[in-house]
């Protein structure tokens, strides 16, 4: 999931010059119309609120003091997520932020883009002067906010739990943590408290386990009780052995009914009682299948399974072993396998559905 994230700046670069081309603009154009550009200096540290009025780009500076992780803060309350709006490059130079050419790509990627709080990107930045591009890409030109300022630890660290935000969802991952790109690594901290603030709305369970090593654990996992919102406040140790802090507020949708139908080796599966997950116990064979009809305008894009033992194994389906019931293997070596059923709808709205199969 990190990994992917570094990439969707440069991806979104990509995109708005596809949007100029094809709208009858050209970047050399571009480039004269605004050779005289003026970029406005903003204060490291300092919100600056951005008025489009009728301008679709606005351009700015900032002095970076000192080599560093930098946070760059997006303040919008037209949608949740400021891409859904507007876009902010990063360039070394008046003319590449003109061009959009070279862009500078965010270090750890967005973070609280499926959250109420502010979204933010952190850098990798020089000392220097940078450059930036912003637009808004809303026919409504909507008022907009930035902030530049130093990052910390804190900011590095996220929450991460599993993204199906629908009532009814069970034992549901919570974890905490982030990915260095640089250096291909995870950090992982070790939650010590988990609490809710509306528990008729998310609960949190609390349960034993064993790590790699043997050793007993303590888990948490999150469990969608109805539609409302939630913060949940964590209590977590990090690798070096600091202890911290973080909250995040969970906004659970209403459950979609998008299953139309389900059977699982031949028998109907009640998706009332099984809204999100079905488990099949003491299973002896060495193949399942599985059958699935949406409904409601969703569609399956993905399958995939896990297989667990004393080795791992993960492997993708293609979607239509789901969707026609073709046998899926699970050798006997393998004591649980987890299928994932992955569906959205026309809204992009995105909801995973699994089964177990337990030995």
């Amino acid at each position: 999931m990190f990994k992917e994230r570094g990439m969707y700046r440069h991806l979104m670069a990509a995109i708005l010059s596809f949007i100029m081309i094809f709208s009858g603009f050209s970047f050399l154009a571009f480039a004269a119309e605004d050779s005289g550009t003026v970029f406005e200096a903003i204060n490291l540290g300092t919100r600056k609120t951005i008025t489009f009025e009728n301008q679709k780009s606005r351009f700015y500076k900032v002095t970076i003091p000192k080599k560093g992780l930098y946070r760059i803060d997006y303040y919008s309350d037209y949608h949740n997520s400021y891409n859904d709006d507007f876009w902010v490059g990063v360039y070394k130079t008046q003319s590449d932020a003109e061009n959009m050419n070279n862009i500078i790509n965010c270090s750890y990627g967005i973070y609280n883009s499926d959250t109420p709080e502010t979204d933010y990107d952190i850098y990798s930045l020089n000392a220097g002067t940078y450059y930036l591009h912003v637009q808004s890409f809303s026919s409504k030109y909507p008022d907009f906010g930035i902030r530049v300022k130093a990052a910390t630890d804190d900011d590095l660290y996220e929450l991460y739990t599993d993204n199906s935000y629908y009532a009814g969802v069970k034992d549901a991952y919570l974890g905490v943590g982030y990915y260095d790109s640089a250096k291909d690594k995870s950090y992982d901290g070790k939650l010590t408290s988990v609490t809710s603030s509306n528990t008729s709305v998310v609960s949190v369970s609390k349960l034993s386990a064993y790590d790699e090593k043997g050793k007993k654990i303590k888990i948490f996992r999150l469990n969608y009780k109805k539609a409302g919102t939630a913060k949940l406040t964590v209590k977590y140790t990090r690798p070096n052995g600091k202890k911290a802090t973080i909250t995040k507020t969970l906004v659970i949708k209403k459950y979609p009914n998008m299953i139309k139908s389900l059977k699982v080796n031949g028998k109907t599966v009640k998706i009332s009682k099984n809204k999100l997950r079905y488990t099949v116990k003491a299973f002896k064979n060495t193949s399942a299948a599985i059958k699935m009809a949406t409904k409601n305008g969703w569609r399956i894009t993905e399958a995939t399974i896990d297989y667990y033992g004393k080795t791992y194994k993960y492997k993708e389906l293609k979607k239509s072993v789901v969707t026609k019931g073709s046998k899926i293997s699970i050798p006997k070596k393998y004591d649980h396998a987890i299928v994932y059923i992955y569906m959205y709808d026309k809204n992009d709205n995105r909801i995973v559905y699994e089964i177990d199969f337990f030995r």
